[in-house]
């Protein structure tokens, strides 16, 4: 190695100490950066839902304005009073980067309606079974009879299922002829113009801030820092926000079903309160205001609307929540049976102990026919010691199935990135 080399090696590493220790200096006063007005940390009393309902603004999230297409008309209906309602109030704040979000996300959800419909369609009911004919019923009224009925309601069947069918292919057509005119979009284009808008552009964000929100895990944003936008759609949300408290110097809802650790703190992954660094940093901006975030359906029930449509919101969330939950566990146990063939010997023991935690798994919980029909014939090779046995001496085919394992892992990341994102 060159002289010249070694210097300029020594430099980078005396670099990249100074680095460390700038970040260290940095991470060791980041309280202080966090709270810079102590005596209000416990002097500052944050005002109840019930106290700034009726003078505070409303800012919705982009999983907020998806949740009408997984819901009815009615409940459509009620949402768009509302907003109205806050609109006519100038109350209603809609983020620049939740309409991005929104336009952005909008196709996977009429994609969804659409593939389920279509699915419909090719769930054709068995016809009635044949019934077995016993010479003892022959020229028997009451047998003929019943022979009679079944090859009528057959026909039934046959002649409605086509109705069905072309019914379902209408709504298809429909469907298929949406481009930003569904009903949903209709209503947001007619209630969300320029005054309710609030856009963030990219000019404005400070990215110094950002990498340092990161860096310090700083809420909002640093727990999707992995994503393809670094995590910056959070952080947009939130200056936002804090766009509100500086110039309105008023109170604020944000509405999400947002349930990551970066906004809130948490209890056996129940959420309890917004986390306190948003808590406090709002009333700095605000010069004193509260700050809360709340779901849907708590907004529903501070307005007094129907307890159906409460419950309605209510449901989905839970159907969500469940949804979370189940690909958590999906992603544990396929992320340590991926992590235990690397650099391993194949034996019947590691087999066991690789494949093991999969089979109890239901094909169900994977969500998509591919995913399940994947995950199948995984199970189908695994799922008793004689086979995993047999499997250990079939290299070969040991390391296809861990090759399959591996996509089915990598496939099930992709659901949660595609589908997930705004729900977790």
């Amino acid at each position: 190695m060159s002289k010249k080399n070694n210097i300029e090696k020594q430099e980078d590493k005396k670099k990249q100490e100074k680095d460390e220790d700038k970040k260290l200096i940095n991470n060791m006063f980041i309280r202080n950066q966090k709270y810079p007005e102590t005596d209000m940390l416990f002097t500052f009393q944050l005002k109840s839902l019930e106290d700034i309902k009726n003078d505070c603004y409303i800012v919705l999230d982009t999983n907020v304005l998806l949740a009408p297409y997984e819901t009815s008309n009615k409940s459509l209906d009620v949402l768009k009073t509302i907003y109205k309602e806050l609109i006519k109030n100038k109350k209603l704040i809609i983020p620049g980067q939740v309409v991005r979000e929104f336009v952005d996300n909008r196709p996977k959800k009429i994609s969804d309606l659409y593939k389920s419909l279509s699915n419909n369609k090719n769930k054709k009911p068995s016809s009635l079974p044949d019934i077995k004919t016993v010479p003892l019923f022959e020229n028997i009224n009451e047998y003929e009879e019943l022979i009679k009925v079944r090859k009528k309601l057959n026909e039934e069947l046959e002649k409605h299922w086509e109705k069905y069918k072309n019914a379902i292919n209408k709504v298809l057509e429909l469907i298929e002829s949406w481009s930003l005119n569904d009903p949903i979009s209709l209503v947001y284009k007619e209630l969300f113009d320029k005054d309710v808008i609030l856009d963030i552009t990219s000019d404005k964000v400070d990215k110094n801030d950002l990498e340092w929100r990161k860096k310090n895990h700083l809420p909002p944003g640093y727990k999707d820092s992995d994503k393809e936008d670094g995590g910056v759609g959070d952080y947009l949300i939130w200056y936002t926000i804090l766009k509100i408290a500086k110039e309105k110097k008023q109170s604020v809802i944000f509405v999400t079903d947002e349930q990551k650790n970066d906004w809130w703190h948490k209890a056996d992954k129940e959420t309890l309160y917004p986390r306190f660094e948003l808590i406090d940093e709002f009333r700095r901006f605000s010069e004193g205001h509260s700050f809360h975030i709340i779901n849907l359906s708590r907004l529903l029930e501070l307005l007094k609307i129907d307890k159906e449509i409460i419950q309605e919101f209510r449901e989905l969330r839970e159907k969500h929540e469940k949804y979370t939950v189940n690909m958590n566990n999906l992603k544990e146990r396929l992320g340590n049976a991926t992590e235990n063939f690397l650099g391993r010997e194949l034996t019947p023991d590691l087999l066991e102990s690789v494949f093991i935690t999969l089979v109890p798994l239901k094909i169900e919980e994977f969500y998509t026919q591919e995913l399940q029909k994947q995950f199948s014939e995984i199970i189908q090779e695994i799922n008793t010691p004689p086979k995993r046995t047999e499997l250990a001496k079939d290299k070969e085919k040991a390391i296809k199935i861990a090759e399959n394992l591996f996509d089915l892992y990598k496939r099930v990341f992709s659901i949660e990135n595609t589908e997930l994102e705004l729900w977790v």
